[in-house]
Parts: C-alpha cells; structure tokens; sequence
C-alpha cells in the first residue's frame, strides 16, 4: 500500500557559505511537493496568526497536507549523514528524520550547490547535488529529482494495463544525453558523456512496488565509488532513513 502524502516529502535549498565548518552549517529547506501553503498574516502586534482558506471538509487534511518533516525543516551535516529538523510540530509528522548517504559525498559540497531530496510514496529516496545548474552527483530514486539540463534518466517499458502488461517483469531504466541513450537493467553500469551512471536496481512494480535505485556521478572516480555506497544504503529495507518522533 501506497503511504500517503504525509510521510513523503520533495525538498530543496542551496548550501550556505561553509567557512565556520561543514558540520557547523545549516540552512532551511523548501516543500517543492506542491503542499498548500498556509498563508501567515501578520498583526500590528506582536501576535502572528495562521489563516486556513475554506474547504468543503473544512481545514487542512493531516494526512493529505502534512509532509514528513513539515515544509521548511532545517537541514544540517552530521558525518555521514543529512538531518532534517522540523521547524515546529506545525505540519509535520516527525521531530525528525536523518539520511545516511556517505561522508565523502557531503565533504565535497561547496556554498551554492543546491541539494533536493524527495522520499517517495514507495519509502524510496532520491538526493541529487546540481552545482551551476548541471548534476554533480545523484543517488536513489533518481527519476523523481532533477538531473540538469543534460541528462535525462527514463524508466521503461511502457505499460498498458488494459493489456495484461502489468506488472512488468522485464524493467530497465535508460539514460540519454546529447542524443545518445543507453539502457541498463539489474546491476549494470555505463559511462555516458562526462557521467558515470551505475544501476543497483531497476524498478519494481507492485503495490506499493519500488523506485530504481542508482548512482550517478559527473567525472567518476572516487565521486563515483561513495555514489555506489550510498546507493547501497539507500537500497536497504529503511532506505537509510532514521525517524524521530515527537
């Protein structure tokens, strides 16, 4: 079964300056899921009130118009993970949630790169890094983040299910940029232009089913090989996510 909008979350936001330390930085994330925003008004005093627009079932819907960690949590580097604090109980699910990627990945991160993380409706995860607009590095489920404006990441085959083709057992993801695309399937690895893109996991079909799971990395290398690793942890039955509660 499908989790509802309230434990996934889509966000983004750009590194701050790193000079105090990568583990002293945090900065605050932005819903990019779509949530509805619940507009603040604010008085001539001090007071701050939160104004709900009218809905036939009147409110907010917790399960529909949460997001895991609300819609601005605070992001922070710890090792070899990215902790994600909600900025208060107001929309959000959990205190909050830690990701393990891996530590050479997020020692490589420099003021101006922006980060996006998606938790799907499957439990998967997504993170990519875009520095200057174009991919760094992706990890994950990485068809529901961005890619830059070079790669694109396609998952096949199509389906019709008024034929009988689902679920698919055959699945692959392909990979295109500049024109030129290649297709992997379970555990297989390509270079493709400047990216070096590993495929851990095609994707599953089923209720609720599974993202890919992939690495991506621009130039290969050592980038590459901590790319691997984190997909592995992300390939887990937790998906290397750590919740807290309230």
């Amino acid at each position: 079964m499908v989790m509802p909008p309230c434990g996934t979350f889509h966000y983004a936001g750009v590194v701050p300056d790193l000079q105090a330390g990568l583990e002293l930085a945090q900065w605050t994330l932005e819903d990019q899921s779509g949530a509805e925003v619940v507009p603040q008004i604010e008085s001539p005093t001090s007071w701050k009130f939160w104004k709900r627009p009218a809905r036939p079932a009147g409110g907010l819907d917790d399960l529909r118009d949460n997001r895991l960690v609300g819609l601005h949590p605070v992001v922070r580097i710890s090792g070899s993970e990215l902790i994600l604090q909600a900025a208060s109980r107001h929309r959000a699910e959990v205190r909050s949630a830690s990701v393990e990627l891996d530590r050479t990945l997020l020692e490589g991160l420099k003021a101006g790169d922006r980060i996006e993380l998606v938790r799907t409706g499957t439990a998967d995860i997504g993170v990519c890094i875009l520095r200057a607009g174009e991919l760094l590095w992706a990890v994950g489920a990485v068809t529901t983040v961005p890619l830059g404006a070079m790669l694109r990441m396609r998952r096949g085959p199509a389906v019709n299910r008024a034929l009988d083709g689902w679920p698919r057992r055959d699945t692959w993801v392909e990979a295109s940029i500049e024109g030129q695309t290649s297709r992997l399937h379970d555990g297989e690895e390509l270079t493709l232009g400047e990216y070096r893109v590993t495929l851990a996991r095609a994707f599953k079909d089923g209720i609720p089913g599974q993202y890919e799971n992939a690495a991506i990395s621009r130039g290969g290398g050592d980038l590459h090989e901590a790319a691997v690793r984190a997909a592995g942890i992300l390939g887990k039955g937790n998906a290397g996510l750590t919740l807290t509660t309230w």
